[in-house]
């Protein structure tokens, strides 16, 4: 039986990919899609049906990388540190960031190297307890503290 704590925690997840489903991951059909720090693949379930051409999840944690690679097949699943693997990505049409970039020691430099996984119609969808974004050329879609 769930907690009263874990039943609030669940439904501010459901709301969460709710508003993203509608506001953005229709610019994922048919694109190739990175999203950083996917843990578990509850919004990568989101993205997929959107229909995304290509996918990429980026996850640090072992256990997590592992079990969305037997999740999504489709998926490139990389076992990697949003600091120093981003390089392994390859060119993205959609970048999602979304809960994630606080986590890091070094945000500026996150954004700074997923920039070199980006062309200029590259959209970025950011969510982060940050007000910080200064990347130019490229469209990025910034929510704070959801």
């Amino acid at each position: 039986m769930e907690s009263d704590q874990e039943q609030i925690v669940e439904e501010k997840n459901l709301a969460k990919c709710r508003f993203l489903n509608e506001n953005f991951l229709y610019h994922c059909r048919d694109k190739t899609v990175l999203e950083i720090g996917c843990f578990e693949g509850h919004i990568t379930e989101w993205i997929v049906k959107n229909n995304p051409s290509k996918l990429v999840l980026l996850e640090a944690a072992a256990i997590p990388a592992k079990y969305v690679s037997r999740k999504f097949l489709d998926a490139t699943v990389i076992h990697g540190d949003m600091h120093e693997d981003l390089d392994k990505v390859g060119k993205v049409d959609v970048a999602l960031v979304l809960g994630v970039i606080y986590h890091s020691h070094a945000p500026l430099h996150v954004l700074e190297e997923l920039v070199n996984c980006c062309d200029p119609t590259t959209i970025i969808v950011i969510i982060c307890r940050l007000g910080l974004i200064g990347i130019t050329k490229l469209q990025i879609i910034l929510v704070c503290d959801m």
